[in-house]
């Protein structure tokens, strides 16, 4: 009796301990972004550090609220892009806009303020072990800082996508 209760204690220690692994094993705790947006057709990056890239889930933005639950805030839309680096290298490109080791295009990623959702991009895919990510925008009609959170891997609890594969 005494062994089948031990077994049992074990068994489910072990499926408590599996269940919580993918949950740590990316980086989507959120922290804020600021991209300062002053021309049309002009990219600009966060003033926050990149993050770490470590897998091959979806880029999580929150134009909504920011890390600690105050409100969102600027231009009522703005074009997202998310932008990798190998961390050897240091140059990042863009992987959001053309599908890694192809030559179907995505959609914009268009953020429209009061909004969370993902971004498809391909920065795990192309720098893998050493990939990082960064959070950069433009600006579409008005001129502004935009402040909110993102991270740069997500769990995706039904948040639907900002940017898709065309054709």
């Amino acid at each position: 009796m005494k062994r089948k209760i031990l077994a049992l204690v074990l068994a489910v220690m072990f499926l408590v301990g599996a269940t919580s692994i993918p949950a740590s094993a990316v980086n989507n705790e959120d922290t804020n972004f600021e991209i300062h947006m002053s021309s049309p057709g002009a990219v600009a990056s966060t003033t926050y550090a990149p993050r770490v890239k470590e897998d091959t889930s979806s880029s999580y933005i929150n134009y909504r609220t920011r890390v600690g639950g105050a409100a969102a805030s600027g231009p009522y839309q703005f074009e997202a892009q998310i932008w990798g680096y190998y961390s050897a290298q240091g140059a990042f490109t863009d992987c959001t806009t053309t599908v890694y080791e192809t030559n179907l295009q995505r959609s914009k990623a268009i953020i429209t303020y009061g909004t969370e959702g993902l971004v498809r991009q391909d920065v795990y895919e192309k720098y893998r072990d050493g990939a990082h990510a960064q959070i950069y925008g433009a600006m579409i009609s008005e001129s502004g800082i935009a402040k909110g959170c993102w991270s740069p891997d997500s769990i995706n609890y039904g948040y639907s996508y900002y940017n898709y594969v065309i054709g």
